[in-house]
């Protein structure tokens, strides 16, 4: 009897603990299937991660590949009859006097002793000195690629744009203000572009006419030709603009580009890339529907109180389309 008792013991005894190495290794089962699962996670979510990488990079290179598009729809959008391009172009410019640059003055001003004297005495001087530096120069501006048929086609259509913006103005004052407003309200300031590289091509009028974005050359750039367009006279300005406390107007280094436009007998200044808020940034267009006006048509001494002219200089861009030799096999 006692060891029948003893055998029955031994047998839970040995039932207990094979349970518990079932349950044991049930337990290193589920872990493992657990960690295999969480692994497995893992790498589902990187690859997720690495495909959501690959579909941007992708659908990066087909925005630019349709940039690209357009900016080469621009030059093949008319197989041009370049005779009656030219002619067109001519006939509707041969009046205007944009080879003569007028000399530039100021009129005194009740307040000029507070505004820094140093600053008002040199963009005098800029203005004073204006450079001319030829058709070479500014048919670069136009098409870095220097092809007859883009730069007729782009100067043409810039013609036609400004014409129709300035449809019903009364003076050139008018017309400034009009094309300045236009322009804020319409083009971007190319954020990706200014952290990355500002090269010919960003500033080039094709790159702003057919991708309506750019820096604050090429606004500075498209803002000149528009004038041009209307028999206005635009300077390129360059120089420092008080933007930060880092720097004082006088040691803040060149880092900006506006204008001085000759209207009705007066010269006024106009800094489109400051009165417009668009912007494009991560291949995004972000429009504003407000505008500064403050930075449309501005006294000198205006002007003066945040800029410092580096250097002033004039491209006739109508000029330059009869001038330039171009390169028949571009």
């Amino acid at each position: 009897m006692k060891s029948s008792d003893h055998k029955s013991s031994d047998n839970k005894n040995t039932g207990h603990k094979l349970s518990v190495v079932i349950y044991f290794l049930l337990i290193v089962l589920i872990f493992a299937v657990f960690i295999e699962l969480k692994y497995e996670i893992k790498t589902a979510n990187g690859n997720v991660e690495q495909l959501s990488v690959l579909v941007n990079q992708v659908s990066n290179e087909n925005k630019e590949l349709e940039n690209e598009i357009k900016r080469k729809q621009m030059q093949i959008d008319t197989l041009a009859d370049m005779s009656y391009l030219e002619n067109s172009i001519y006939n509707k410019i041969k009046d205007f006097s944009l080879n003569e640059i007028p000399e530039f003055s100021v009129t005194s001003y009740n307040g000029a002793e507070e505004l820094n004297s140093t600053i008002i005495e040199k963009n005098i001087k800029q203005l004073g000195n204006i450079q001319n530096y030829g058709s070479n120069v500014a048919i670069e501006y136009i098409d870095p690629d220097k092809n007859k048929e883009s730069c007729y086609i782009i100067m043409s259509k810039i013609k036609s744009l400004s014409d129709e913006i300035c449809y019903g103005a009364a003076s050139d004052t008018e017309k400034a203000d009009l094309l300045a407003k236009w322009e804020a309200e319409t083009i971007f300031y190319d954020h990706d572009a200014a952290n990355e590289n500002v090269d010919e091509d960003v500033i080039s009028l094709v790159n702003v006419l057919s991708l309506n974005r750019t820096t604050c050359a090429g606004y500075s750039n498209f803002f000149s030709a528009l004038c041009e367009a209307q028999g206005i006279v635009s300077i390129n300005l360059r120089g420092g603009v008080l933007n930060s406390d880092e720097y004082t107007i006088e040691t803040i280094p060149t880092n900006h580009e506006w204008n001085a436009v000759y209207c009705d007998g007066n010269w006024r200044f106009y800094d489109v890339t400051w009165a417009s808020y668009n912007s494009y940034s991560n291949n995004e267009y972000l429009h504003s529907k407000n505008i500064d006006e403050n930075c449309i048509g501005m006294d000198f001494y205006e002007m003066s109180k945040l800029r410092r002219i580096d250097k002033a200089d004039y491209r006739n861009f109508y000029a330059a389309l009869f001038e330039y030799e171009y390169n028949t096999n571009l």
